[in-house]
């Protein structure tokens, strides 16, 4: 698999492919965060230190049936002009999340009957709160 996938299939760029594993009908794409790249998630700066990392898994969109995550082991990071020490920005992830931005978008497009109104969607595995999405009329 190449970068290029994963960034016209998954949306994420700015990392490196690493492997693929098949686990219990799961797919994991391990990628790594380039060192160059790496900067201060409160200030912006680029003037930092690496403190160690943090392994997370990410939820992304589904090649046909089977589930598919991208394992990082995002860079936490000593910050030389604000003197803090945090994990850097995950460009493809909100905060505190643990799926991706274009699954968020996936599952909010591909629902057949809902709209946005609030609450959960009962006849798929979305499990986002839409009530902020508009959706064309069928």
């Amino acid at each position: 698999m190449s970068t290029s996938l994963l960034y016209h299939a998954f949306g994420v760029r700015g990392y490196r492919y690493v492997k693929t594993e098949y686990v219990g009908g799961k797919i994991i794409l391990s990628i790594e965060q380039p060192r160059e790249s790496y900067c201060c998630s409160a200030c912006g700066s680029g003037n930092v230190i690496g403190r160690g990392q943090t392994p997370r898994r990410f939820r992304t969109v589904p090649i046909g049936i089977k589930p598919v995550y991208l394992a990082l082991a995002v860079p936490r990071v000593e910050c030389r002009d604000c003197e803090v020490v945090r994990q850097v920005k995950i460009a493809f992830a909100d905060p505190r999340v643990t799926y991706t931005k274009d699954r968020r978008i996936n599952n909010c497009r591909v629902l057949p009957t809902r709209r946005a109104g609030g609450g959960r969607h009962t006849e798929c595995a979305c499990y986002i709160f839409c009530d902020t999405y508009r959706f064309a009329d069928p």
